[in-house]
């Protein structure tokens, strides 16, 4: 099956999951070390060089998504979790900035709250926009197949048109069908079953 142009490739989504998994992970320990060991400890100093690290290579990486994120948003795809999904990312890439340079404690404490629970809800905003982009393409693929989808009527499901002309294309599911009888005939005996 052909990938969609919208779908990262295979080790770019695979970066992706290491280094989001990696600041997830890295971020996680250092808040639990923050809370639980004293100020001096080893373990959260590793953690936080580890993290600042992961984000120095998330930045470069998102650089490389951006042309997913042009043709998505040119294709509308996928943009409402996305859009959250790259404006989230911009509160972290600022919060991070600001707990570098911020001069006052207070404001570091605070900022440091507000990334700390932003930055986990981003573990749940990336998996939700990698399934919305699964679900939108598994509807595509079915919707181009020919076959029975939710969202399709009975004549689109078909693939005939109302004036009996077959709308599928003539390489459907990768198997050449003639674009007369032979396609018509299975589809309606596939839909007729779903009645």
């Amino acid at each position: 099956m052909k990938r969609s142009k919208l779908r990262l490739s295979p080790l770019t989504e695979f970066l992706v999951y290491l280094v989001f998994g990696l600041l997830l992970v890295t971020g996680v320990v250092w808040m639990w070390a923050q809370s639980s060991l004293d100020e001096e400890s080893h373990l959260s100093s590793l953690m936080l060089k580890l993290h600042g690290a992961a984000a120095m290579v998330a930045l470069i990486l998102l650089g490389a998504l951006i042309n997913h994120m042009r043709k998505g948003w040119k294709a509308r795809k996928n943009r409402s979790s996305g859009l959250t999904l790259v404006l989230v990312i911009l509160f972290l890439v600022i919060t991070g900035y600001g707990l570098y340079y911020a001069g006052d404690e207070q404001l570091r404490s605070l900022i440091s709250k507000w990334h700390a629970w932003i930055g986990l809800g981003l573990f749940l905003l990336l998996p939700v926009h990698a399934l919305i982009g699964s679900t939108i393409r598994r509807k595509q693929s079915a919707a181009s197949a020919g076959l029975p989808a939710t969202a399709l009527s009975k004549v689109e499901a078909s693939g005939v048109s109302n004036d009996g002309r077959s709308r599928v294309s003539p390489t459907a599911q990768g198997r050449p069908r003639t674009l007369n009888g032979e396609r018509r005939e299975v589809v309606r005996t596939v839909w007729s079953g779903h009645r």
